[in-house]
């Protein structure tokens, strides 16, 4: 799977919302690629159960150390979950409810209290065949939200693997929208 995403961060301190565009790189079974395009350059590689990160700072890209990488990879191990349609797999972790309307929306809440304090909601909207995902909104306790909305998809392409490989110096190119 690859497709372009906006991302658009809704804060309640600020009367502009903050916007964002990128990609993601999916490829069976948990190869992931997250990327800011504009307004800043960010890569974040996973392959292999290994987190790697790169930021283009000062006109070049730079090779970041990443802390917390368990918890970056439970958050993908749920969002390939989401891609994969296996919403009933994270029934642990979420009450799980669903809106019928124009587009499917899955509504998932953390049980977790500790969850809660950060994550109201996540809420998955469905493309209208349910074959993929349209919007993910992510909800705060304090009312802001950020919502990613994925444009321009294509499933089952030839990825090359430079794409997820996270050994140089700085990331490969993953632009395959030609």
């Amino acid at each position: 799977l690859w497709t372009e995403f906006l991302q658009e961060k809704h804060l309640e301190i600020f009367t502009e919302v903050v916007k964002a565009k990128g990609r993601c790189i999916f490829q069976n079974p948990d190869r992931v690629r997250f990327e800011f395009t504009e307004p800043f350059k960010s890569v974040l590689i996973v392959k292999d159960g290994k987190v790697t990160k790169y930021e283009f700072l000062e006109g070049k890209w730079q090779k970041l150390e990443t802390g917390h990488q368990q918890i970056i990879l439970m958050v993908l191990d749920h969002i390939t979950s989401w891609i994969r349609g296996r919403f009933a797999e994270k029934k642990e972790v979420y009450e799980i409810a669903v809106e019928k309307g124009d587009n499917t929306r899955i509504i998932l809440s953390p049980k977790n209290e500790k969850f809660r304090e950060h994550i109201r909601s996540i809420e998955l909207l469905l493309t209208k065949e349910e074959k993929g995902l349209k919007q993910i909104v992510i909800r705060e306790p304090g009312g802001d939200y950020t919502q990613i909305t994925f444009i321009k998809e294509k499933q089952n392409i030839d990825i090359p693997a430079a794409v997820f490989d996270g050994s140089g110096p700085e990331p490969q190119p993953s632009d395959l929208s030609g």
